[in-house]
């Protein structure tokens, strides 16, 4: 079970639900996703012209607490 207290820099599955997430969305083995350290987010334009829509995918393991 996942604890407010698990969420952030010291999470200790967070390597593992990195790969669990880029493999389930299929992502290149060569991403510098798979190796970046600031997280794995990314954003993805589609379209063009006014039929253009802008699809943003946060990185939640990340967020700090202080």
């Amino acid at each position: 079970m996942i604890t407010v207290k698990m969420i952030g820099a010291q999470y200790p599955e967070k390597e593992a639900s990195r790969k669990l997430m880029l493999d389930f969305w299929q992502e290149p083995k060569n991403s510098m996703r798979y190796s970046r350290d600031s997280g794995i987010y990314t954003a993805y334009m589609y379209g063009e012209g006014e039929q253009k829509v802008h699809v943003i995918l946060p990185d939640l393991r990340r967020i700090e607490t202080h």
